[in-house]
């Protein structure tokens, strides 16, 4: 490089080499008592003139006596129950370093913070030299940072460049790639890190892998030692008799009863309207050649409708009612207890979509009881319908074994709005889906600062006063975001990258979004209508992909229910003769002999061309 600089390793300028066996003897024997905790004798394998110099939040320490006292002393009061962990180690003449991880439980106060009892990871690097076998200075870098942060206290107050890793910010030089243009994005809220996110669902895939082995193990027995655990709800059969189905709906009010087929009708209507777009074909693509596909229904469904919350009588529409439009043979379905029995609603809508069997079972084990098999329940070929992060990961986990709609978890919304409309159409939207459960994201994304600042308002108010406010709440403070864009472009790139579930548009162009938005589950255009028309009336199916599974799948719909199976047909002997010799050259061009053959005995016996064993067939003008 050009011009002056300093000069560097001044410090390690002179090593000597011959030294590396007696340092990394003195290192090992110092970590070694630290490990052990020891303080009172540490000082045997440090020098009298020993100095300790960390980085800020670390401070200086002369001596050993002061290293104890102020550093070693107030440490292990801050963090107990530590385990030690350098990650590497390197000696090279009277220097060694290393850099690693103390996990350990924050038992005391730290930093202002006082003991949280949550276990934590402290990162470091240490350097250390080493003179007449003892250690004379040591420097130390101690991510306290990271430490803060793990302990809910952010020391950059937003500012730090995580937040560019996290997709919170947006990089000052970052771009658009999709639009190659410079994009100004703020969040004036923030949910939950991805981090944490993640380490929730790491907690959730464990547990579900450790439920649905035991399912498989145990069949039925397991079912009932989940429903007893989890619902308190364990009855002589979970499945429903039909005298027990006729009973319930016989509790209903006429009102609730015809709501209910009224909301049913719709969901039916689009269903049909999807399914008679859906037509089988056939084609003769060359004289004597036919191709053509078939859609042939799922054999066998299962269909899982949440209801330990919230009785959602809508989602059996969605599945059930579909399914059965579909055409599908066999239609079981699963619902948990609500209040400790079976919720009417919810079994009278399932019982009027055309369910075959109906369980009151909830969870994973009523998804592990339908996907694996019991004594009692014979196993599906589909499993279809939304539920918590449980029953969502439960559904990755069986998928293979058995068909799944699609990964729909817990319930995200985003508002994408502008001006045109006010906070409180904001605020009531983003809690509407708040309140389905503790994990349910709620974003709103704007052009509007003052749009923004009046709907966190708004929200604040309206959480005084709504009644599912305790599971609202705790949502909007973990996963509610606002994001501020400087333009409607900004604001459709953020959105196609979030791919939210429920995407409520009320601007000045709502159309515009329908046209160019590529990556979401259902888009709900204009402040007339709102994700809730979608959720249990107006016919659009609501389960819906969430996690971004929008940038590759849409929601459930009739479709999903179908198989579309292709077939072919040669009815000529010219047309088995014309093929079977480009297909057998095809073959042969990639090295399938035993593929050659199977076109090589048709042209053989349908073209009378003797083609040797193992050879393409020749080529010969058509005319011939």
């Amino acid at each position: 490089m050009s011009g002056a600089r300093p000069e560097q390793a001044v410090l390690s300028r002179d090593t000597d080499m011959s030294k590396t066996a007696e340092t990394r003897a003195v290192i090992e024997g110092m970590v070694d008592g630290l490990n052990d905790h020891r303080i009172a004798d540490i000082g045997e394998f440090f020098s009298q003139g020993f100095s300790w110099m960390g980085n800020t939040g670390c401070g200086t320490k002369d001596g050993i006596k002061e290293f104890q006292e102020n550093w070693q002393k107030p440490f292990q009061a801050a963090f107990s129950d530590k385990v030690c962990v350098d990650e590497a180690r390197l000696y090279m003449g009277e220097w060694a370093a290393a850099f690693g991880r103390q996990e350990a439980l924050h038992s005391g106060k730290f930093m202002g913070v006082e003991a949280s009892g949550k276990r934590i990871k402290i990162r470091y690097m240490d350097f250390w030299k080493v003179e007449n076998g003892k250690i004379t200075d040591n420097w130390v870098m101690v991510d306290f940072p990271h430490v803060l942060a793990q302990l809910g206290v952010d020391v950059f107050n937003g500012h730090g460049w995580e937040t560019y890793d996290r997709g919170e910010k947006t990089p000052p030089s970052s771009y658009d790639r999709n639009r190659k243009r410079l994009m100004a994005v703020e969040y004036l809220k923030r949910g939950k890190p991805d981090v944490e996110r993640a380490e929730d669902d790491a907690k959730t895939k464990a547990v579900v892998e450790v439920t649905l082995k035991d399912i498989e193990l145990r069949g039925d027995a397991a079912v009932r030692d989940l429903s007893a655990k989890f619902d308190n709800y364990t009855p002589a059969s979970f499945k429903l008799s039909q005298t027990e189905i006729e009973g319930l709906i016989a509790s209903l009010s006429d009102r609730e009863l015809a709501d209910i087929k009224f909301a049913q009708e719709q969901v039916r209507n689009f269903a049909q309207a999807q399914r008679d777009s859906m037509l089988d074909i056939e084609v003769e693509t060359m004289p004597g050649v036919i191709l053509g596909h078939k859609n042939i229904p799922v054999q066998s469904v299962g269909c899982y409708v949440p209801g330990g919350k919230f009785p959602m009588v809508a989602s059996a529409h969605m599945s059930v009612a579909t399914a059965t439009v579909a055409g599908v043979p066999r239609i079981i379905a699963c619902t948990p207890p609500f209040n400790g029995k079976p919720n009417a609603a919810v079994i009278a809508a399932m019982h009027l979509g055309g369910a075959h069997e109906i369980h009151v079972v909830g969870g994973i084990q009523a998804v592990g009881a339908m996907a694996i098999g019991t004594e009692t329940i014979e196993p599906v070929h589909m499993l279809v319908g939304p539920g918590n992060a449980f029953v969502a990961e439960a559904k990755r986990q069986l998928f293979g074994r058995v068909g799944i709609d699609l990964f729909a978890g817990p319930t995200e919304t985003m508002v994408i709005a502008d001006d045109t409309v006010d906070g409180e159409l904001c605020a009531t939207d983003l809690l509407g889906q708040a309140e389905h459960g503790y994990n349910s994201p709620a974003i709103l994304l704007t052009n509007s600062r003052k749009l923004a600042e009046d709907t966190l308002r708004e929200i604040d108010r309206l959480l005084k006063i709504l009644p599912t406010a305790d599971t609202a709440s705790v949502s909007w403070a973990d996963y509610g975001e606002v994001i501020l864009c400087d333009t409607y472009d900004e604001m459709l790139a953020v959105a196609d990258d979030i791919a939210s579930e429920h995407v409520q548009v009320m601007t000045d162009r709502d159309d515009w979004f329908l046209e160019h938005m590529t990556c979401y589950g259902a888009l709900f255009l204009g402040a007339r209508t709102n994700v809730s028309n979608g959720d249990k009336v107006i016919g659009t199916n609501h389960t819906l992909p969430t996690k971004k599974a929008g940038r590759y799948t849409g929601g459930l719909w009739v479709g999903k229910f179908l198989k579309t199976h292709s077939y072919q047909k040669i009815t000529t002997d010219e047309a088995a003769t014309l093929v079977g010799e480009y297909g057998s050259r095809l073959c042969m061009l990639e090295g399938f002999v035993g593929h050659a053959e199977q076109c090589n005995v048709r042209v053989r016996r349908y073209g009378g061309i003797n083609v040797p064993y193992g050879t393409g067939a020749p080529y010969r003008d058509v005319k011939d």
